[in-house]
C-alpha cells in the first residue's frame, strides 16, 4: 500500500498560520498592539520564532512594525480603502475578461463548483463560512486564468482581500442577497461574455468598496475595520 510522505511544517510556518487565522476570523482585531514576549510566550515559541512570523504577516500586509513601538495589526482607514478596492477590481476584472475568452466545458463547471459551495454557505446563514467561500469564489476566477503573473499579483493582496471580504458582511442584509450580488456575473462568466463580465466584476468590487468606506466611516473612533462574529 503506497502512504504519502507526512510533510512536517516548521514552528515560523505553524506561528504564521495561527496568527494569520485569528486575525482574519477577527479574534485578534484590527490595531491590536503586539508584545514580542508576552505572546511567544503564549503560543510556547522563541522569540525569534514569533518575530519571522510577524515578518511574514507584515509582508501580507495583515501586520505593522511602528519603529521604537512594536508590531500591531494592520487597520484600513477610509483613506487607504481606495486603493485596495480598485486594485481588486482591476486585478479580478482582467481575470474575468482571460476566463471569458478561454472558456471551455472545464472551466465552467469550476466556476459552477465555486459557486455551488457559495450558495451552500450562504443556506448555512453563517457569515464567518460565507465570506470564505465568498472569497475563494473570488479566487478561483483568477486561478482559472492560467496566468502566473496575474496570480502573483493577487497573492500580494490576497489577504488584506479576505478582510475587505470579510468586513462587507457588516452590513449585509441577509444571506440570499450574496447571491442575487454574484449571480449575474457568475452567468456572465459561463456564457463567456468577457465585456459583460469584465464589467460587473469591476462594478462588484468598486460597489462593495464604496459601501465598506460608508460603513467605515460611520464608526470611525471604534475599529477601522470590522469583521462579523458568527451568527
Amino acid at each position: 500500500m503506497a502512504l504519502e510522505a507526512i510533510k512536517k511544517q516548521s514552528a515560523e510556518y505553524l506561528v504564521t498560520e495561527a496568527l494569520r487565522a485569528q486575525m482574519l476570523s477577527g479574534e485578534i482585531l484590527p490595531g491590536t498592539r503586539i508584545t514580542e514576549a508576552s505572546l511567544a510566550e503564549r503560543l510556547a515559541v522563541s522569540r525569534g520564532t514569533l518575530r519571522i512570523a510577524l515578518y511574514q504577516l507584515a509582508q501580507e500586509g495583515l501586520v505593522k512594525q511602528t519603529p521604537y513601538t512594536g508590531w500591531a495589526t494592520s487597520s484600513i482607514e477610509p483613506e487607504d480603502l481606495w486603493e485596495l478596492y480598485t486594485l481588486r477590481a482591476g486585478l479580478e476584472s482582467t481575470a474575468a475578461r482571460i476566463v471569458c475568452e478561454r472558456m471551455n466545458p472545464a472551466t465552467a463547471k469550476a466556476i459552477e463548483e465555486a459557486f455551488a459551495a457559495l450558495e451552500q454557505a450562504c443556506a448555512l446563514g453563517k457569515y464567518p463560512h460565507i465570506a470564505k467561500k465568498d472569497f475563494l469564489f473570488h479566487r478561483k476566477i483568477i486561478d482559472l486564468t492560467g496566468s502566473g503573473r496575474l496570480s502573483e499579483h493577487y497573492r500580494l493582496v490576497e489577504q488584506q482581500i479576505k478582510v475587505f471580504v470579510a468586513s462587507t458582511y457588516n452590513f449585509v442584509a441577509k444571506p440570499e442577497d450574496v447571491i442575487d450580488h454574484h449571480q449575474p456575473f457568475v452567468q456572465a462568466l459561463i456564457s463567456g461574455d468577457a465585456d459583460a463580465a469584465s464589467h460587473l466584476l469591476w462594478v462588484h468590487a468598486v460597489e462593495e468598496g464604496k459601501r465598506l468606506h460608508s460603513y467605515l466611516l460611520s464608526i470611525r473612533g471604534e475599529t477601522a475595520w470590522g469583521i462579523p462574529q458568527a451568527k
